[in-house]
């Protein structure tokens, strides 16, 4: 393979990445992670948390 051809592949790899919006995670999270569906596991100190189903909704 050419290396030009090869870094113009990349190139365009990486526009492509640093053109993804806020808004369009935001549209996929919505698609796929549905609220009543939502679980969450937490490792440590838990002393005095305190999460709601709202704060962890979409």
């Amino acid at each position: 393979m050419h290396v030009g051809l090869r870094r113009n592949r990349l190139d365009e790899l990486i526009e492509k990445i640093e053109s993804i919006t806020i808004e369009d995670v935001s549209e996929l999270a919505n698609e796929f992670f549905l609220s009543d569906r939502i679980a969450v596991t937490v490792l440590g100190n838990l002393e005095g948390m305190k999460l709601t189903r709202e704060q962890l909704a979409c």
